[in-house]
């Protein structure tokens, strides 16, 4: 007797917790991968920065143009933004990428004004002394808090990638390491 109710009771638990974890996964994900290159020469841009408009969701090339994004279905219908230094921001929907295609930039140049810079004092010594007493006024020597995103593709002998990612805190004084993650693709 002890024995069913015991058996009954596992069963219910499995059955119960099969439930839970099938309600978990409820969102789907469409996965695009591609390549950022440039219209003229045709090389990959390394680090062009892809933002699907209005989310947080957001990734950079790789070191050879690779990219990799992983988008809610909620956002299929969004407008992603690509853009690089020195080149024209591109906008694309999403539905419209193929995985595995080439998107390319065109090379944007930008004319500057010319910039003067001229001093009174004419002897290089007195300029530089002049520099170092004014620093405390032109630098900010309080401890600034920044929190930053390293990734880096660790590649052994052609192998299979391996991906580092690292988040962290850094002061003027020291580097926290707040988590890191060592992903094989």
């Amino acid at each position: 007797m002890k024995r069913d109710v015991f058996f009954k009771a596992i069963c219910l638990f499995f059955i119960t917790c099969s439930c839970i974890i099938n309600a978990q996964n409820t969102t789907s994900f469409k996965e695009i991968n591609g390549k950022i290159i440039d219209l003229d020469t045709k090389n990959a841009l390394v680090f062009a920065d892809l933002v699907i408009n209005g989310s947080n969701i957001s990734t950079v090339t790789n070191t050879d143009g690779g990219f990799l994004l992983k988008i809610p279905d909620t956002f299929i219908d969004a407008t992603i933004t690509i853009s690089h230094l020195g080149y024209e921001k591109k906008e694309l929907k999403i539905a419209d990428i193929k995985n595995g295609e080439k998107i390319a930039l065109r090379p944007s140049t930008t004319q500057l004004e010319v910039v003067n810079v001229f001093s009174d004092i004419k002897d290089a010594k007195t300029l530089v002394l002049e520099t170092l007493e004014k620093r405390n006024t032109l630098y900010n020597n309080e401890n600034t808090l920044m929190t930053a995103f390293y990734r880096e593709t660790i590649m052994k002998r052609k192998k299979t990638p391996r991906y580092l990612k690292l988040w962290y805190k850094y002061t003027n004084s020291h580097i926290k390491v707040l988590k890191m993650m060592i992903l094989n693709s």
